[in-house]
This record gives structure tokens, C-alpha cells and sequence, in this order.
């Protein structure tokens, strides 16, 4: 093969390219609970079973630094994930967003209701618990479209106004996203995908301002078009006062503009930026580009999932 790209969180950039072949990784991110979010994913641990988790960890992060030296070129989905990739293997990266669906999700002529909505798998770094206690404190209409390990305990944290209702299909959240006042985004994510499928649906975002959102919801004050809301800490009351100033000021949020935003990340573009990053590696070793010439390529893509974010 000409060309080697992995698709990866973990284990996919390990992959060992032929002697002279480039080897492209587009990073979802270094593993997220060996390096970033340790106690979100595993809780505070002490005594024997902490000091346990801690070199098992040691280990991993070994060798997740070990196995990115076999990368030749590293691609970021946001610039969150290149600060990660400098950080945890000292490596530049260049960003490439992810790809959003902008045709699927769009507008559609359908009343808007009075409910919040959180789409997301339901695991605790996603921090849904904060979207359930501020709308139990606010007593505002809740709808959480996902599944996952916190059903559970989410279901007990939920007062009257909030309504889980597990797994749906994409039309389903489509609807339910051209419905909604608000998206509630409370997890820090990687890049987080569901913050523009909102946008591109016309829908407002009420995000945690770290992270992938801040690359893509606009705050006012940051433009002069602004497509949400950034709170600034993982707490209840912080989330309280910024749904609070969502409603004060919502009408001056434009769908038209949150489209428009929404639409930098479409799936057209991801496309032409890929495969002109890939062409300048290639010409870099002096390859042609398979894909451009009718030469049958190889993608040597081990591809795994992150997550939905």
C-alpha cells in the first residue's frame, strides 16, 4: 500500500505500516481515561484497588505513547484533541473537524415547544445529572434522548419535569431537535457532534464552555452572531444562571445563523480537507494519489468508535 490511516482512540494507531509508508492517524483523542478523565470514568479509589488502577494505568499510558511513535502524521477533530496530542505525546497535529450530517438534520416548518433536550449516552463524564438537578431546581420540561450504565441512577434523580426516553432512532431525535427551546450540552467533549447536529436543525446550545463546544457554539460577545451559551462551571447553579440568561435573551439567537454555523461542518468539507491533507502526504514521499488516478488504494483503516462525542 501507498498509504496507511487509522481511525482511533486507542488501539487503531497502533497499527504498523509497511518501511516508507505513511502511516495518518485521525485522532478522536488520546484515551480519555488513562490521561484526562480518570475519575470521571473510574471514581475516586483508594487504597489498594486506587494504587492497582494507578499502575494499570501507568502501563496503558506507556504504551499509548509507545505505540503513537508509529504514527508518521496525526490529524486532530478539534483543537481541544491537538492540545491533547501535544500534551500526551508530544506531537503536532493538524484539525480536521469531524463530519456533520447538515443535510439529514435541517429546519423543518414545526412549531418549537417549551422543553429542553440532552442527546447522549448516558455514562457519568457526560454529566447529565447536572442537566436533571437544574431542571428539577428550575422545574423546567427536561427530554433525554440515550442509553447507558447511569440509566439507573439517572431515572431516580429525575423529578416530574424530566422525561428519559432511552434509545431512538435518528429520525426521532431529528424531530425532537427542530422541537426542543434548547439543547443542554453539560460534558466537556472531545469535539461533540450533537452540539451541531442541534445548530444545523436551527436549535440554540446551552454548552459547558470547555472543550469541543467552544470550538463550535458561539456565545454572545464572542460574535456578533450567536448560536448559544457557554456556562463556565460543572455545577448546578452554574448551569441554573445560564438557562436562566438563555431565557431572557433566546429570541435574539437566530436559527438562521446557528444554521449557517452548523453547515462549516458538513460533510462536504471534511471530505475536501481529508483528502487534500492525505494528497500533501503523499506528494510529500512523491506518490501519486491513488484515489485521483483510478489506482486501486488500500485503506488500512482499523477504525473504532469514541463514543458518540
Amino acid at each position: 500500500c501507498d498509504l496507511v490511516v487509522s481511525i482511533s482512540h486507542c488501539a487503531a494507531k497502533a497499527a504498523l505500516a509497511p518501511a516508507g509508508v505513511p502511516h495518518v492517524c485521525y485522532c478522536l483523542t488520546p484515551m480519555r481515561y488513562v490521561w484526562h478523565l480518570r475519575d470521571a470514568y473510574f471514581g475516586a479509589r483508594h487504597g489498594w484497588r486506587g494504587l492497582l488502577l494507578d499502575r494499570l494505568l501507568e502501563v496503558l499510558r506507556e504504551w499509548d505513547r509507545q505505540t503513537a511513535r508509529r504514527v508518521t502524521h496525526f490529524i486532530a477533530v478539534s483543537r481541544t484533541v491537538q492540545g491533547r496530542i501535544a500534551d500526551c505525546y508530544g506531537r503536532s497535529s493538524t484539525v480536521i473537524y469531524p463530519p456533520v450530517n447538515t443535510d439529514f438534520y435541517r429546519p423543518a416548518p414545526v412549531w418549537r415547544q417549551d422543553y429542553y433536550l440532552a442527546v447522549s449516552a448516558l455514562v457519568p463524564y457526560k454529566r447529565l445529572d447536572l442537566a436533571i438537578a437544574a431542571c428539577n431546581r428550575l422545574r423546567r420540561p427536561l427530554v433525554i434522548i440515550g442509553a447507558g450504565q447511569e440509566e439507573r441512577r439517572l431515572r431516580a434523580l429525575a423529578g416530574p419535569t424530566v422525561h428519559l426516553l432511552g434509545r431512538q432512532s435518528d429520525g426521532v431525535i431529528r424531530d425532537h431537535l427542530r422541537r426542543c427551546r434548547a439543547l443542554l450540552f453539560p460534558g466537556e467533549e472531545d469535539f461533540g457532534i450533537v452540539p451541531v447536529e442541534a445548530m444545523a436543525c436551527g436549535t440554540p446550545v446551552i454548552a459547558f464552555g470547555k472543550g469541543g463546544a467552544t470550538e463550535t457554539v458561539i456565545p454572545p460577545g464572542v460574535s456578533a452572531e450567536p448560536t448559544g451559551l457557554w456556562f463556565e462551571e460543572q455545577t448546578v447553579d452554574c448551569l441554573c444562571a445560564a438557562m436562566e440568561r438563555f431565557e431572557r435573551c433566546g429570541d435574539d439567537l437566530d436559527p438562521a445563523v446557528a444554521r449557517r454555523q452548523a453547515l462549516r461542518f458538513s460533510r462536504r468539507r471534511f471530505a475536501r480537507e481529508l483528502f487534500a491533507y492525505l494528497d500533501a502526504v503523499l506528494q510529500q514521499i512523491g506518490h501519486p494519489r491513488p484515489w485521483k488516478e483510478g489506482r486501486r488504494s488500500v485503506w488500512a483503516g482499523a477504525t473504532e468508535g469514541a463514543g458518540d462525542g
